[in-house]
């Protein structure tokens, strides 16, 4: 069983024991306070139109008078209340029905042994009672539209779900056991409609409003953040009104304190509207006195379906993972009392599919040689191609290679040396479907490094010496003596930084000699032309002109 079935079972006495204290009287004559619906008087209202729309023996309706001590019956003080008794009037129950669930959300229903699994559109009645686990939520739509966002780690138990009379107004009541929910509900269209909220702290009576409900168990505290309208929080022989903008935290054990001004929403204007990676990641700036902050991302226009749901410490939220889409930031900060303050909204669009592929080659600051660049990157089986930029300008201003026809993992690309480019890579899925540029990376294209020009000379006491103009600085020569064109039988195979090389004393015969230059970041340029040179048999060869050949590249 889950932690949060054990936890549902713990509370099944006190669930039933609430349900039980919120259902109905069914004697005529008993008057429960939790069980009064209240009415309030329209122009024009009798007592006996009332009892013959409301209740149901319509020939009741001396007794409301009696109750309410009316003087006259038909001319009854507009904006009046009156007081009747549940059981005296008409209602059907109306379940609720499940609009959204996320995670890992338990139902318990009376008379069942344990808790099941709930799902979108499953209905909820009078009785039952909601449970969901660390990461989950659910939204519950009742018959008059309003509709209340039960988060993560709460446990609510429904108690009358009704329609009044010939009218079927709304009673709606629930309890929140622990945890919190965000509540809307839809004004009512006339009197006796009714909302109640309650909790083991403190109850909250609305008519139309939209607000916040937790009750903290450890803490045995109630708390309630007005959005909207008011929100009646009261006690028995305690009342207070929580106006929009202020908050009221109500322990179990002390008096109803005066409501204090809720916290000012974050400043989100530093918030991406447009969004291009995964995990991702918000920060937005310290909210004044803000203890801790609560996050939420929703699908704009949804705001029943909490997709992402966080508390952290410092102003910044960051989650793994989420479909790309059209999203809604909220963010408020928590006051010092774990008071949440008023909302700021941010609208985005996460786009980060399909991913860029990896950037292989050229790496970053690396260097290209010649009149053409070779790009390679990464293969998905999921991508059927691919889109390559390439600009000297860092932010890809006037591209000047701009493909996205590429299949393959490789594309050479002709560029001009002697620049710095950037290049970057983004994946198209099917229906032309590009996913955001990656990271770009930059590089240099260089001319390849000319062969230096040889100048064989001969040097009476080492032997024949090979020399070439300054090298660049980094650079280096690479030199090769053979004994065949080919340059199969190699004799001399050296790297140099100096300006000359050696062929100490040689025999008599004929050799080749060919000469590249390697740059300072090792990129080896090609040989020069190749050079024949013929010492003769004399002993004294250095003193006899040599015959040099030059036979091409």
């Amino acid at each position: 069983m889950s932690s949060t079935a054990r936890f549902v079972a713990g509370w099944i006495a006190v669930v039933f024991a609430l349900a039980a204290s919120a259902a109905p009287s069914h004697g005529a004559t008993a008057v429960d306070g939790d069980a009064d619906w209240l009415y309030r008087v329209a122009p024009g209202d009798t007592l006996i139109g009332i009892g013959g729309e409301f209740l149901q023996d319509p020939r009741m309706w001396p007794q409301v008078q009696r109750l309410n001590q009316v003087a006259n019956p038909r001319h009854l003080q507009p904006n009046s209340m009156l007081r009747i008794p549940l059981a005296w009037v008409r209602h059907a129950p109306v379940p609720a029905r499940l609009v959204f669930v996320r995670g890992e959300v338990l139902l318990q229903r009376a008379g069942l042994p344990a808790p099941r699994a709930v799902a979108t559109d499953d209905l909820v009645g009078a009785g039952d009672t909601l449970s969901t686990g660390d990461d989950a939520a659910a939204t519950l739509r009742f018959e008059d539209g309003s509709r209340m966002l039960i988060v993560g780690k709460s446990t609510v138990l429904v108690g009358d779900l009704d329609a009044i009379g010939s009218s079927k107004l709304a009673h709606s009541r629930v309890t929140v056991l622990r945890g919190g929910s965000e509540i809307k509900v839809v004004p009512a269209p006339r009197s006796g409609q009714a909302f109640d909220v309650q909790t083991p702290a403190v109850n909250l009576g609305v008519r139309g409003t939209e607000f916040r409900a937790r009750f903290d168990e450890s803490r045995a505290v109630a708390q309630v953040e007005v959005l909207e309208g008011v929100v009646r929080a009261s006690r028995v022989r305690e009342a207070v009104p929580v106006v929009a903008g202020r908050g009221l935290a109500a322990p179990s054990d002390a008096p109803l304190a005066e409501p204090v001004p809720l916290l000012a929403p974050p400043d989100l204007g530093q918030v991406p509207a447009r969004i291009e990676r995964v995990p991702l990641r918000f920060e937005w700036p310290r909210v004044p006195n803000a203890m801790s902050y609560r996050a939420q991302v929703f699908p704009r226009g949804e705001p029943e379906r909490l997709l992402l749901d966080a508390a952290p410490r410092d102003p910044s939220a960051k989650w793994v993972a989420l479909a790309d889409g059209d999203y809604v930031l909220r963010v408020r900060a928590v006051d010092a009392q774990a008071l949440e303050g008023r909302d700021a909204d941010h609208p985005f669009v996460l786009k980060a599919r399909p991913e860029p592929p990896l950037l292989i080659a050229p790496r970053q600051a690396a260097k290209s040689y010649g009149n053409e660049a070779a790009f390679n990157w990464t293969l998905s089986d999921k991508v059927p191609r691919y889109r390559l930029q390439v600009s000297p300008h860092e932010d890809f201003s006037a591209p000047l290679v701009d493909r996205a026809d590429l299949a393959g993992a490789e594309q050479a690309v002709p560029l001009a040396p002697g620049v710095h480019y950037y290049w970057r890579m983004a994946a198209i899925g099917n229906g032309d479907d590009q996913g955001p540029f990656g990271d770009a990376q930059a590089f240099d294209q260089r001319p390849v490094p000319e062969a230096p020009t040889m100048k064989p000379d001969f040097d009476d006491a080492n032997g024949l010496v090979f020399r070439w103009g300054a090298l660049a600085s980094g650079q280096r020569v690479r030199y090769q003596v053979a004994s065949d064109a080919a340059f199969e039988q190699i004799q001399i195979d050296k790297t140099t930084p100096d300006a000359q090389g050696l062929l100490p004393r040689p025999a008599a015969g004929r050799y080749y000699v060919r000469v590249g230059t390697i740059d300072e970041d090792g990129f080896e340029g090609p040989f020069g032309a190749t050079q024949q040179i013929d010492v003769p048999a004399s002993p004294w060869w250095f003193l006899v002109p040599l015959a040099f050949v030059v036979w091409g590249m």
